[in-house]
Formats: C-alpha cells, sequence, structure tokens
C-alpha cells in the first residue's frame, strides 16, 4: 500500500518482527527482499500494542525529491536506529538514538523522533524496540513542509501553556479571596495534567534531563502521580467519602492499587506498569462520573454538571486513545 497525506511524500512500507533481537542490518536487508517474510504496512502507523520485541522496518519511496525527513510520532521508543541506503545498498547514513539514549543523539532536535534524510537514498531501514507500546507513527515529509508542521506545533504548545499558566494564576487568586482549598487542589490537579501532557510529548525529557536517558525509566511515577491527582481532586470536589459508603471504600481500593503500582515502578518493572495505565486511566474517569451522576441524582451535591460534562469528553478521548492504542481503530 502507498501510504500518505496530502502535505507528505508518497511512501510504502513493509516490517517484520525479530523475535531474539540477534538480526544485523545487512540480515535484515536480505530478509526485505523476501516477500513471504515480511508484512507490508495497511496504513502509516505500525501497531503491535506493549511488545518488548524487535521491530524492522523498510521506507521505500521516490529518490529524486532532494530534501525530506521521516517522523515518528511516539516519543517513547527506548532504541531507534536509523540507516538511509542508496541504490547500490551501500549505507550513506546511519542515526542510533532513542528515549534511552541522550537526547543529542537525535538526528534532528525534536520531542519527536526526526531524521534528515539524504538526497541519493533509495530506502530507509529502521530498527525500533522498546519496553511500552511498540507503537510506530510514520510520516515522510518535504523538509519545507516538516518545518511547517513543527512550527505550528510550537505555537500551539505555547497557547497552551498561556492557557495552563492563566488557570494556575486564576486558581491562586480565587484561594487568596475565598480561602477555599478547593483551588489549590485546582491548581495542582492544572499543574498535573501539563507534568502529564509534556511527559507523554517527551518534553520533559528534552527540557529538564537531555543527558540523562535514564530518568526516562521512571516516567511511570510522573504518570501515576498525575493521575492519582486527578482523583485526589475529584474526590474532594465531589465529596464523595462524606456522600457514599460505597464509593468511599471503592476510592480505598483505587488508593492501594496507587500504591500497588508505585511498588512496582520502584521495583523496576516499568513495561508491566505502562500494560496496566491505560486500564487504570480508564477506571478512574469511570469512577469518577458514575461517583458525580450518582450525587447528581440523589440530589447530595449540586453545580457539578460541568464537572460531568468535562469528565465525558475526557472519557470519550481516553477511549479514542485507549483502542487505538490496541489496535482496534485507525490512529494516524
Amino acid at each position: 500500500a502507498t501510504l500518505y497525506e496530502p502535505n507528505e511524500i508518497k511512501f510504502n512500507i513493509n516490517y517484520f518482527i525479530d523475535s531474539k533481537d540477534k538480526i544485523k542490518l545487512s540480515e535484515a536487508m536480505k530478509i526485505f527482499q523476501i516477500p513471504h517474510k515480511v508484512n507490508n504496512a495497511e496504513r502509516s502507523l505500525i501497531n503491535f500494542g506493549f511488545n518488548t520485541q524487535t521491530m524492522w522496518c523498510g521506507i521505500y519511496t521516490d529518490n529524486s525529491i532532494k530534501q525530506k525527513v521521516i517522523r515518528i510520532e511516539n516519543a517513547h521508543l527506548d532504541t531507534v536506529n536509523f540507516y538511509a541506503i542508496d541504490a547500490n545498498g551501500e549505507i550513506i547514513k546511519q542515526v542510533f538514538t532513542g528515549d534511552a539514549r541522550t537526547f543529542d543523539s537525535r538526528d534532528i532536535i525534536d520531542n519527536m523522533f526526526v531524521f534528515s534524510v539524504p538526497e541519493n537514498t533509495d530506502k530507509v531501514f529502521l530498527k525500533v524496540k522498546t519496553s511500552g507500546s511498540l507503537l510506530v507513527p510514520i510520516k515522510y515529509y518535504k523538509s519545507d513542509e516538516y518545518f511547517k508542521e513543527a512550527g505550528n506545533f510550537s505555537q500551539f504548545l505555547w497557547i497552551y501553556f498561556g492557557v495552563t499558566f492563566f488557570s494556575l494564576i486564576s486558581s491562586f487568586i480565587f484561594y487568596q479571596n475565598l480561602r477555599e482549598s478547593l483551588f489549590i487542589y485546582n491548581a495542582i490537579f492544572t499543574f498535573s495534567i501539563l507534568i502529564y501532557t509534556l511527559t507523554d510529548f517527551g518534553k520533559l525529557f528534552q527540557i529538564l534531563w537531555p543527558s540523562f536517558p535514564i530518568v526516562n525509566q521512571y516516567v511511570s511515577f510522573i504518570y501515576l502521580g498525575s493521575t492519582l491527582v486527578m482523583v485526589i481532586f475529584s474526590s474532594r470536589f465531589l465529596d464523595v467519602t462524606k456522600n457514599s459508603s460505597w464509593f468511599k471504600y471503592t476510592l480505598i481500593v483505587i488508593y492501594l492499587s496507587f500504591a500497588f503500582f508505585f511498588i512496582l515502578s520502584a521495583l523496576g518493572q516499568y513495561a508491566l506498569v505502562f500494560s496496566y495505565l491505560q486500564y487504570i486511566d480508564l477506571i478512574i474517569i469511570i469512577y469518577n462520573l458514575t461517583a458525580a451522576i450518582y450525587l447528581l441524582l440523589s440530589g447530595k451535591a449540586g453545580g457539578i454538571k460541568l464537572f460531568i460534562f468535562s469528565w465525558l469528553s475526557f472519557i470519550f478521548c481516553t477511549f479514542i486513545y485507549f483502542f487505538g492504542i490496541k489496535g482496534l481503530i485507525p490512529f494516524d
């Protein structure tokens, strides 16, 4: 299949799994020449879910385009090796990068993985391995189109930072005037969402610890901590522990579950924790939404219609992301 969007270069993708992580580039190039040993990608996103095996990917395109780049839109791949091959089968460029290597190992400075493709490249090979989700969304751009999109994304981030900063300042102002602790929880909640988002985009690695990739092994703590703050904020906002004994004990079970996953993270079981993160998020969202609807229908809490609307929107987006991660719906 030829995979591209209107602003992209036309390209084809073949791939295969190296279950023992022992195949070298020269061997991989021979395997790609045997049709029944490789798979042809149906779309530009290759998704194996949570998988620790190695994947080899071959990308083929028109080499008459001089300035072009390949972008992998997943910031959390431990190892990404890039090989550009000319028409004679010779390596003309190779890059060894990934989330487990320092940020300056990247070919082009970007929160995702971006590679400049040499002019006389006939094909490109990627070797990808990770301890989390083997999700490899590939985009192939002319260089000017990539930099245009990168600029638009930077503008979006600045707007996002501005809105978040405004929300933080507003929460502190309301707290100063009303002395209601809920506004402090809201500020912490907003900050946790910001940290969660920046971690997901790979921006914290780029900004805070670019020379210490080992920190990336502990991002599960950031995800868990951010989600825990959401739970604390929602429970304080809804005051569920006073309004329902069932929700009170369910909340205790949720807290114990968080403690369990924090312990797993401390023991280095990052892949296992990441494999359950989406389920944790779904459970928390459903719990908050159920508690809010129960309190609204029972008349025990007022002013939560906006809360319900917000969580309905959030659960819709989370389900789309969850099913995309599982490969059940297109996610490219």
